[in-house]
């Protein structure tokens, strides 16, 4: 039940009060929670990202998402070099950087707190984003043993720069497939036809493909 707590209702609402209870401590003993509530949170936008195509330390592309206020990390890199002020591409406006910045041991709430992890791309990262041209931060991340993304949109302000986290999903095959069940071998053999793709259609192919069918 530790590795599934939302099978047993009685566990999953004391984990959800122990993190609660957390959250109003700040920090301390937090080892299994996501790291955007220590941050204001956006509830407009949704970022969609594969993690096995993460591209890190380097701006990437972003696309519109297939829900409305969902974005899209993409694997396309664009280089720095094209991103000076004045040669900016079309592709080159609301750029992702996404940076694997490891253990963290303290809450992220603060521009400040964002340096401190990026290292020597903060410098590069802060310009990038007063020019307008990275919108958007994916930060990977582990803590307690457990691994994390942190998204963040950034935008440049008289003050600095501010920062709210996103809901954020990995699209991997490998995550979207992690709690298909005992039936999963015969489902990858197997070939369904879903006739429509709409508000219930899209649906049914999701949770087909989450069971483990592969056809």
């Amino acid at each position: 039940m530790d590795e599934a707590p939302w099978r047993d209702p009685r566990q999953l609402v004391a984990r959800i009060a122990g993190w609660m209870q957390q959250t109003a401590a700040g920090w301390p003993g937090d080892d299994s929670c996501d790291l955007e509530r220590y941050v204001a949170q956006d509830h407009t936008t949704f970022v969609l990202y594969d993690a096995t195509k993460v591209v890190f330390d380097a701006p990437v592309r972003t696309t519109i998402g297939p829900s409305p206020g969902s974005i899209v990390i993409t694997a396309e890199r664009r280089r720095l070099g094209d991103l000076a002020l004045g040669r900016r591409h079309r592709k080159d406006h609301r750029l992702a950087w996404a940076a694997d910045i490891g253990v963290v041991t303290r809450p992220v709430r603060t521009w400040s707190d964002v340096v401190a992890l990026l290292g020597p791309y903060a410098a590069e990262v802060a310009r990038l984003i007063a020019f307008g041209v990275v919108t958007l931060l994916l930060l990977r991340y582990t803590h307690g043993g457990v691994p994390g993304a942190l998204a963040l949109r950034v935008r440049q302000t008289s003050t600095g720069i501010a920062l709210v986290a996103c809901e954020s999903a990995d699209t991997s095959a490998a995550t979207r497939g992690l709690r298909a069940g005992p039936a999963a071998p015969r489902l990858a053999e197997v070939s369904i036809a879903v006739v429509g793709c709409g508000a219930i259609g899209s649906f049914a192919a999701d949770l087909l493909f989450r069971s483990g069918c592969g056809g």
